[in-house]
């Protein structure tokens, strides 16, 4: 694994906040865009979960694969009873709190797509690439989260967009806990990896990110940008297989 080349990748994987940042405040989506968004974003973490991370693990053993998905999902299960944080609709009266929330449970949540693009890049570099550009995909409606509140709070457009791209910035860091922790290790510890990284990106979208976007009523629309996000990513499954 070129550790150099990693770290660009996940960089820019994490980097695309910072982009959805910049279109939050260039756009002023409404609430019908960010149903879009936030149901594409499920479809593509769906996807890459299952078709990706799930069926590669898979070649690890059944066993491997099975508690991999299994501790990933109940870690952030726990996780989310110790740093529970703020979903965008829940409040509206104090919005710099609100954005501080939503870009604090982003970078929570980001890790795992690091972990996920580190463990992939462990089994072979194409497998790597196309996690990193699901991963980028994925984070930029989440960076369009974080934007909102802030700009309706009032704080600058600069400020507003730094806090936005250092939100990404724990995709880099999953990649390198993957590396250093998983890069010496056997190639089974690695599909391990892929699993927990799938059972963790698994239980974040059916907890957070499904539910977010059918509290603004559409599930319809909800469920076309679901099933877009799954069909981009049987083509980049492809790509990889």
């Amino acid at each position: 694994m070129d550790l150099a080349l990693l770290i660009l990748v996940s960089l820019l994987a994490g980097a695309a906040t910072g982009l959805g940042g910049i279109l939050g405040i260039l756009l002023k989506p409404g609430e019908r865009s960010l149903v879009l968004g936030l149901g594409f974003s499920s479809g593509v973490m769906l996807g890459v979960t299952f078709l990706i991370l799930v069926w590669e693990s898979l070649k690890g053993g059944f066993l491997l694969s099975f508690s991999g998905f299994a501790v990933g999902s109940l870690a952030f299960l726990l996780l989310d009873f110790v740093l529970p944080h703020m979903h965008i609709i829940e409040s509206r009266s104090n919005l710099f709190r609100l954005g501080v929330l939503i870009a604090i449970g982003i970078a929570i949540h980001d890790l795992p797509e690091g972990f996920g693009i580190g463990s992939g890049y462990g089994v072979s570099g194409d497998l790597g690439m196309v996690i990193a550009i699901a991963v980028t995909l994925h984070n930029i409606p989440e960076g369009i989260a974080i934007a909102i509140p802030f700009h309706f709070y009032g704080m600058s457009r600069l400020k507003t967009v730094l806090i936005s791209f250092a939100a990404g910035i724990s995709t880099l860091i999953g990649a390198l806990i993957a590396f250093f922790f998983l890069g010496s290790a056997s190639e089974k510890l690695m599909y391990s990896g892929l699993a927990f990284a799938a059972g963790a990106m698994f239980y974040i979208t059916v907890n957070e990110l499904i539910p977010e976007a059918h509290k603004y009523g559409n599930t319809r629309l909800t469920g076309l940008a679901v099933l877009a996000g799954l069909l981009v990513t049987f083509l980049l499954a492809q790509v990889a297989a």
